[in-house]
C-alpha cells in the first residue's frame, strides 16, 4: 500500500517539474507528402480552390459521434467505424474515413491539451492540498496508534473492575426481582390462611377482592411452576369463598343486617354474580320457611322412637302436636315465620333505597340488574307468603280444637287474625288459605261450642234464683258482663286491643326484638271494643234517667251476666271470623231468644196466649236444639206473702229488658257483619222486629200473673152479681165490692212499697204492674156489669157511681195519671145510654168486648125491639164463631 502511494506521489511530482511538450499543430511533412501522393489524381481533377478549404475545429468536434462520449467499457471504436462502412472493399471510402478520423483526433488532442494547460494551476493547488491531507493522515495515524496504546493500558487497569461492578449490579437487580417474585408468591400462599379471618370479621368484599387480585397476579407469573399449582388452589379457594358467601346470604333470611347484606352485595358484584345472588336468596328464603317450620313443629310434636331415622313429613308432624301444646306451637311458628317475612321485607326495602340512591347511574348493565332484582323480589314476595300460609294452614287443619275453651279458641283466632293482617300489610294478600282453614275449624268448633253453651244456659236458668247481682256502677257492670268498652269506631278495632293500627314492619323492625305475636292474645287480658262511645253514653243517660238512685243500675242476674259475657265472646268471634259471621249472629240471636222464652215460660205460664212459636226461630245452618228449662225449686211463685214471686218476676223481666237494650245497641254492628243482600240480614231484621221489639211488652204477661192473684176477681164478680141494678132510687153509698177491690189494691200497694225498699224497681216496671192491675179491674167491672139481666135508670147511675168511687180511690194509690184503662169501662157504661140506632153501630165497631158482654148490652137495651135484638144477637154470635 505504501509503495503504491509513493509511486503515485512520484508521478505527480514529475508531472509538475517537467515542462510539457507543445505538439505541432500543423500537418506533418511526411503525412502531407503521403497525402499528396495518394490524392494527387483526385486533386488534379478538382479545382484548386477546394483543396485549400479546411473545416474549423468546432465543426470537426461537432461531427464526432455520440458513441465516443459513452462510458461503456465494452465500446470498440474500430468495430464501430467498420460497421459504418457500406463496403469494406472500397479503398477510397476507407481512406476518407481514415482522414476524417485523423483530423478529429488532432482536433480533440489539441483541445484536451489546451484544457490541461488551463487547469495546471488548479492542479498544483489541488496537489498541495493532497500533500496537506497526507500530513493530516499521518498525524491522525500517529494519534490513533497512541490512543490504541492508551486504551490497551486502560483496558488492563479499569475494564476488568468496571465489568465486575456492572455484573454485580445486574446480579443484584435480578436478585431483587426474584425477591419480589418470592414475596408475591408468599402472599398468594398466605391468602388461603387470611380468607377465614376476613370471612370471620365479615369483610366479604375484601376477601373476594384479595382472591381476584391473586388470580390476576397468578396470570402474570404463570411462567413459574409453583404458580400453576397455586392457580388451581386459588380456584378451589374461590369456590370455598362462594360457599361462605352463600352461607352468609342464607343467614340474612332469618336475621337481616343491612351492613352485612351490603358487603355481600359488594362481594357478589366483584364476582359479577349479582343476579345469581338474588336467585340464591329466594331459594334460601323458601328453604328457611321449610326448615324453621319443621323445627318448630317437631319441637312440640309427640313422636315415637322408630328404628329408621327417616324424618316425618311436615303434615304428619302437625298431627303429632297435642291439644295443650297447639297454641304455644302456633305462636312459636308465627314468630319464626315473622322473622323470615321481616327479613324479606327489609331486603326489599334495602334494594328500593339502593335503587333510589343510584337512580342517576347511566350504566346499562347496572340498570338491567336493578330491574331484574326488583322483578324477582316482587314475584318472590307472593310465592314466599304462599309457602308461609301453607305451613300455618297445615298446622291449623291438623289440630283438634273442639275441646278448647272459648277463651283459648278465641286466642287461636286472634293469632290467625294477626297473621292475616301481617300478610295484608306485606303483599295485600287476603290469605285465602288461612281464612279457609279458620272457617273450617271455626264451623266445627262453633257448632259444638254453641250447643254446649245453650246447654250451659239451660243449667244456669234452672239454677237461677232471680236475685239481683251486685255490681259497682253501670259502666263497670257492662264492661264486666259483656267485655265491652266505649270506642268511637268499632270497625277499626285491633285484634290485640292496640290502638296504633297495624304497621307491624315499622313497629317491630328488629329481628331479635319483640314480634307482633308477643302480645297477649288471651281474651281476658284485653277489653273487647264493640260499642261506640256515643251509643254507650246514650245507654248510660237512658238508664240514669230511669233510675231513682244514681248508684243503682239495671237489674241483672248471674245468668244475664253470663249471657252478656257469652255475647261478647260471640261478637268477638263474629269480628274475627267474618266468613261465618252469619252463623255466629244467628247463634247470638238464639241465646237471646232462649233467654226470653225461658223467662216467659217461667213467669208468664198463667197467660193464656203462648208465644213459643213466635220466639224460637227455626235455623237451618246451625243444627242445634236444647231442651226446655225448668224453674228452680228455690223460686216459689205461689206464696201470697211474696206476692207470688213479685221480686223474682221484676228481676227476670228487667234483666231481659236490659239485655234487649244491649242488642238494640249492637244492631248496627251486627248488620255490618252480614251481607246486605243475603238471607241473614233479613233474618236479623225479623229477629229485631218480632223478638227484641216485644221485650218491653213482656212486663204485662209476667206482671199480669201477679195482678190476677193479688185481686180476688172471682169474689169481686160474685159480689157484683148480687148487686141490685134495678133499684128505683139513686144510691148515695157505693156498693161493697168497691171496698173489697180497694182493700186488695191497698194490700198490693203496701207489698209493692216493701219490695221497692229492698229492690230498685224501675218506673216502667211499676207502671206495668199498675197497668196490669188496672186492666184486670177494668175487665172485672165490665164483666160484673155484664152479669146483670136488666138495668134501671137508677141502676145505671149506681154503676157510674161505683166506678167513680173506684177511680177516686185508685188515684191515691196508683202513680199513673190518669188511671189507665178507664175508657174500657166508660165506653161500656156509655153504651147503656145509646139509642137503638146508635147501639147497632156501636156493637159493630167495638169488637174488643166479649160475646157475653155484648149480648148483655143488647138484651138490656133492646127489650122493646125484638127484631133489632135478634139481629144484633145473630151478628154477635156470628162474629164470635169467626174469631
Amino acid at each position: 500500500m505504501e509503495r503504491k502511494v509513493d509511486e503515485f506521489k512520484a508521478k505527480v511530482l514529475d508531472l509538475i517539474q517537467k515542462k510539457p511538450k507543445i505538439p505541432v499543430l500543423g500537418p506533418l511533412a511526411d503525412y502531407d507528402h503521403y497525402n499528396q501522393k495518394k490524392v494527387k489524381p483526385v486533386e488534379e481533377s478538382q479545382p484548386q480552390s477546394e483543396s485549400n478549404e479546411r473545416p474549423s475545429d468546432q465543426e470537426i468536434l461537432e461531427t464526432l459521434d455520440a458513441e465516443y462520449f459513452s462510458t461503456n467499457a465494452d465500446f470498440d471504436p474500430g468495430r464501430f467505424e467498420m460497421n459504418k462502412l457500406d463496403d469494406l472493399m472500397k479503398i477510397e471510402q476507407i481512406e476518407e474515413c481514415l482522414v476524417r478520423l485523423k483530423r478529429q483526433q488532432v482536433v480533440v488532442s489539441n483541445n484536451v491539451l489546451q484544457m490541461i494547460l488551463e487547469k495546471q494551476s488548479a492542479c498544483q493547488e489541488e496537489l498541495k492540498r493532497v500533500v496537506d491531507v497526507e500530513e493530516c493522515v499521518e498525524k491522525a495515524l500517529s494519534d490513533t496508534k497512541m490512543s490504541r496504546a492508551n486504551l490497551q493500558s486502560a483496558t488492563r487497569h479499569f475494564t476488568t473492575a468496571s465489568l465486575g461492578i456492572l455484573g454485580n449490579y445486574r446480579k443484584r437487580t435480578l436478585v431483587q426481582q426474584l425477591l419480589r417474585y418470592l414475596k408475591t408468591i408468599k402472599t398468594m400462599h398466605e391468602t388461603e390462611s387470611k380468607m377465614p379471618e376476613l370471612f370471620k370479621i365479615g369483610d366479604f368484599p375484601g376477601a373476594i377482592g384479595l382472591l381476584l387480585e391473586c388470580q390476576r397476579v397468578a396470570g402474570r407469573y404463570r411462567q413459574f411452576t409453583c404458580i400453576d399449582a397455586l392457580t388451581v388452589k386459588l380456584q378451589d379457594t374461590l369456590v370455598m369463598a362462594e360457599e361462605h358467601l352463600d352461607e352468609a346470604l342464607a343467614a340474612m333470611c332469618v336475621e337481616f343486617d343491612a351492613g352485612v347484606y351490603r358487603k355481600l352485595q359488594d362481594a357478589y358484584a366483584l364476582l359479577g354474580k349479582t343476579e345469581v345472588a338474588i336467585d340464591q336468596l329466594h331459594m334460601h328464603f323458601i328453604s328457611a320457611v321449610q326448615k324453621k317450620s319443621s323445627y318448630v313443629v317437631q319441637s312440640y310434636a309427640i313422636t315415637e322412637a322408630s328404628p329408621s331415622n327417616d324424618k316425618k313429613p311436615y303434615a304428619m308432624l302437625c298431627k303429632d302436636v297435642s291439644e295443650e301444646h297447639f297454641i304455644p306451637c302456633l305462636l312459636d311458628l308465627c314468630k319464626a315465620l315473622w322473622r323470615i317475612i321481616l327479613s324479606y321485607h327489609q331486603v326489599s326495602d334495602w334494594h328500593q333505597k339502593n335503587a333510589r340512591s343510584n337512580r342517576y347511574d347511566a350504566d346499562s348493565e347496572a340498570s338491567h340488574v336493578r330491574k331484574y332484582t326488583e322483578t324477582k323480589l316482587n314475584h318472590g314476595l307472593t310465592k314466599l307468603w304462599q309457602d308461609v300460609q301453607s305451613k300455618v294452614t297445615s298446622l291449623v287443619l291438623a289440630a283438634s280444637l273442639s275441646n278448647y275453651k272459648i277463651d283459648d279458641f278465641l286466642e287461636v283466632l286472634s293469632i290467625l287474625h294477626r297473621f292475616s293482617q301481617v300478610g295484608e300489610e306485606l303483599c295485600d294478600s287476603n290469605s285465602e288459605d288461612v281464612a279457609e282453614s279458620v272457617r273450617t275449624q271455626s264451623i266445627n268448633y262453633f257448632n259444638k261450642f254453641h250447643s254446649d253453651k245453650l246447654d250451659d244456659l239451660k243449667v244456669f236458668l234452672e239454677n237461677e234464683s232471680w236475685t239481683p247481682c251486685p255490681f259497682r256502677g253501670l259502666r263497670s257492670c257492662v264492661v264486666q258482663c259483656a267485655g265491652i268498652a266505649d270506642r268511637h269506631d268499632s270497625s277499626s278495632i285491633s285484634v290485640d286491643g292496640s290502638s296504633t293500627g297495624t304497621n307491624f314492619f315499622a313497629r317491630f323492625p328488629d329481628p331479635r326484638g319483640p314480634t307482633p305475636f308477643d302480645a297477649s292474645f288471651h281474651v281476658e287480658s284485653r277489653e273487647e271494643h264493640i260499642l261506640s262511645e256515643a251509643v254507650f253514653d246514650d245507654l248510660l243517660d237512658d238508664c240514669s234517667e230511669k233510675s231513682d238512685d244514681e248508684h243503682r243500675g239495671p237489674l241483672l242476674t248471674n245468668t244475664t251476666i253470663s249471657v252478656l259475657r257469652l255475647c261478647g265472646k260471640y261478637l268477638q268471634m263474629s269480628r274475627l271470623l267474618r266468613s261465618i259471621s252469619g252463623e255466629v249472629v244467628t247463634a247470638l240471636t238464639q241465646l237471646f231468644e232462649y233467654y226470653l222464652y225461658t223467662v216467659h215460660s217461667f213467669f208468664a205460664t198463667d197467660e193464656p196466649k203462648r208465644i213459643k212459636d213466635s220466639l224460637i226461630q227455626k235455623d237451618q245452618d246451625l243444627d242445634v236444639t236444647v231442651g226446655e228449662a225448668l224453674v228452680s225449686p228455690m223460686v216459689d211463685l205461689s206464696r201470697r206473702d211474696t206476692f207470688y214471686g213479685l221480686r223474682e218476676r221484676i228481676v227476670a223481666v228487667e234483666s231481659l229488658v236490659f239485655l234487649a237494650k244491649e242488642f238494640d245497641l249492637l244492631k248496627v254492628y251486627l248488620e255490618t257483619l252480614l251481607d246486605s243482600s243475603g238471607p241473614s240480614i233479613r233474618q236479623l231484621q225479623l229477629f229485631y222486629d218480632q223478638t227484641v221489639s216485644i221485650v218491653p211488652d213482656m212486663r204485662r204477661p209476667v206482671f199480669a200473673c201477679v195482678a190476677w192473684r193479688c185481686l180476688d176477681w172471682r169474689q169481686t164478680l160474685s159480689m157484683m152479681s148480687k148487686v141490685d141494678w134495678q133499684v128505683q132510687d139513686v144510691q148515695e153509698v157505693h156498693s161493697r165490692y168497691v171496698d173489697f177491690i180497694f182493700h186488695d189494691l191497698s194490700t198490693f200497694h203496701s207489698g209493692l212499697s216493701q219490695t221497692k225498699m229492698s229492690l230498685h224497681v224501675p218506673d216502667p216496671a211499676v207502671a206495668a204492674l199498675w197497668e196490669c192491675l188496672a186492666l184486670l179491674i177494668a175487665h172485672v167491672f165490665v164483666e160484673g156489669f155484664a152479669s146483670a139481666k136488666k138495668y134501671s135508670d137508677a141502676g145505671r147511675g149506681l154503676m157510674r157511681f161505683d166506678f167513680g168511687q173506684y177511680v177516686y180511690k185508685m188515684k191515691k194509690l196508683c202513680p199513673l195519671k190518669p188511671v189507665p184503662f178507664c175508657d174500657i169501662v166508660e165506653q161500656y157504661m156509655g153504651a147503656f145510654y145509646l139509642t137503638e140506632d146508635g147501639l147497632e153501630s156501636w156493637v159493630r165497631e167495638h169488637r174488643e168486648y166479649s160475646t157475653k158482654q155484648l149480648l148483655t148490652l143488647v138484651n138490656c137495651q133492646c127489650q122493646s125491639n125484638k127484631k133489632l135484638r135478634q139481629k144484633l144477637t145473630a151478628f154477635v154470635e156470628e162474629s164470635d164463631k169467626k174469631t
